[in-house]
This record gives C-alpha cells, structure tokens and sequence, in this order.
C-alpha cells in the first residue's frame, strides 16, 4: 500500500510540475534520433500550429505551440551533441533561438499578453524552417 502511494504521490509530481519550457537555455537530454527527424517533427507542429489559428481552432494550435518548445530544445541538444562543424552548430542554434522567438511571441498573444498573431510571425517562422530543414539536411 505504501508503495501505491509513493508511486501516485510520484506521478502527481511530475504531471503538476510540466508545463511550458523556459527556453532554450536549460538543458534538456535529447531524445534519440536525427537532426532530419527532429526537424521533421517541428515542421508538422508548426503546421498544425499554422492550420489552427487559419481556420481559427485555437485550441487545435495550443498544444502543438507548447510542445514546438520543447522539440526546438531537443533539437538544441542534439546539434550540439552532434559531430557538426561548430559554425553548424551555431547556425542551427540561431535558428532554433528565432523560431523560439517567434513561436513565443505568437504564445504571449495566446495567453493574453502583448505578443503577436501567428500571421505576423509566419513569415520569419516560415523562412527559417526552410533555412533549418536546408542546414540539418546537407549536414547528412
């Protein structure tokens, strides 16, 4: 029974610990896997991102808008765990610090604060996931 109880008290814990990331500064292991797939992965939150907020399903964007965070540090991770080139490396961090940048903006509007829709920051998400997807997969 106690151990019942230690095990659910655990889960407790931890489920009301998660949440949004801080960012890309904190360290966080990276999930096994390539740069491609890791990329791929943020490519389709970013597009259910996108198809939410275009046919005004907000809560349809919420989940994958957290989530992109902490595939972005997951990515973060692996490039600088990888066998790249460190001007690579920084490459790929710069990009993943924009999208941050842009993801959050469109998060702060979500949650109520000053931000900024997701059609303003599309553009420069857009074009540095094309730059990202260029990078991590010449880098094979």
């Amino acid at each position: 029974m106690a151990l019942r109880l230690l095990s659910v008290t655990s889960l407790f814990c931890i489920l009301v610990l998660a949440g949004c990331s801080g960012g890309p500064s904190e360290h966080v292991p990276a999930e096994s896997g390539s740069l491609e797939d890791k990329v791929a992965e943020i490519v389709e939150l970013r597009n259910k991102i996108r198809n939410g907020f275009a046919s005004d399903d907000v809560e349809a964007a919420h989940g994958p808008l957290h989530a992109v965070g902490d595939t972005l540090e997951e990515l973060s991770q692996l490039a600088a765990d990888s066998g790249l080139p460190s001007a690579s490396k920084e490459t790929i961090e710069g990009h993943i610090n924009t999208l941050f940048a842009s993801f959050g903006e469109v998060d702060k509007t979500l949650h109520g604060q000053e931000g900024a829709t997701y059609d303003e920051e599309s553009r420069t998400i857009d074009e540095t996931m094309e730059k990202l997807v260029q990078i991590c997969n010449a880098s094979q």
